[in-house]
């Protein structure tokens, strides 16, 4: 195994964190709901015009995804950044989702993340449309929100060819199925069983890390049996086994 060297990565190059939700906010704002938010709460939201069908595409967007961040959202909404703004204050201070923002820097390298994940009254929403909610445990640590990340990036980046199965699966227009899997969590030793699968790749921590060449014996063996690799940094499959 590659030791989570991305995740890793991405935890030991983090400096600064954020969240939000509608009951957990900056000191000057006052919440709209300072207690835990109900289901008529959020009926009246929409009763009162408050919110409206574009909250509830952003609910379901998120869902499907689990996390979706600040680019996946305007490209999938067809949003300006104003009114991109103007909708996530909304959703966050009603209780609908809430808000990590993860700011990361490295020998002048820099990456900010703004994440956004189902709160309580983005389920209300999904249980009154009858859809099933895709629960992320509330105590998922950055950590495993950034490998949930990486799979919902890509899944979204490539829904034109990929249609989405679940966060972890994908199919081709062909039917044919693909797994997908973060090239830092394959073991040596289960090497062969990795068939059809589309392994993702953070080319630009590799090379901050120094450490592309011990990925690259990785690929060799797994550049077998369809399968693929995928480079998170530069959005593009890519071969990293030569």
């Amino acid at each position: 195994m590659l030791c989570n060297h991305d995740t890793d990565f991405f935890l030991e190059t983090i400096t600064a964190v954020k969240g939000r939700r509608y009951n957990v906010m900056p000191p000057e704002t006052e919440p709209i709901v300072g207690r835990n938010i109900s289901r008529d709460d959020v009926a009246g939201f929409f009763n009162a015009l408050k919110l409206n069908e574009q909250h509830v595409d952003l609910v379901k967007f998120v869902n499907k995804y689990q996390v979706a961040d600040r680019d996946m959202i305007i490209e999938y909404m067809d949003l300006k950044f104003k009114k991109y703004k103007e909708i996530i204050e909304e959703s966050v201070m009603h209780g609908l989702v809430y808000e990590n923002i993860v700011k990361n820097e490295f020998n002048g390298w820099q990456k900010d993340y703004y994440w956004y994940f189902i709160d309580t009254g983005g389920i209300y929403v999904l249980e009154s449309l009858k859809e099933k909610y895709k629960a992320l445990p509330f105590t998922t640590g950055l950590g495993d929100k950034y490998k949930t990340y990486l799979k919902a990036q890509f899944l979204f980046e490539n829904r034109e060819y990929l249609k989405f199965k679940d966060i972890a699966c994908c199919e081709t227009k062909k039917g044919k199925i693909y797994r997908i899997e973060l090239i830092e969590n394959v073991s040596e030793k289960n090497i062969a069983e990795y068939k059809n699968t589309i392994f993702l790749v953070n080319l630009e921590a590799l090379k901050l890390l120094n450490i592309s060449e011990e990925v690259k014996s990785i690929a060799v063996k797994l550049n077998s049996s369809g399968n693929s690799f995928y480079d998170v940094s530069s959005k593009n499959f890519v071969n990293i086994d030569y």
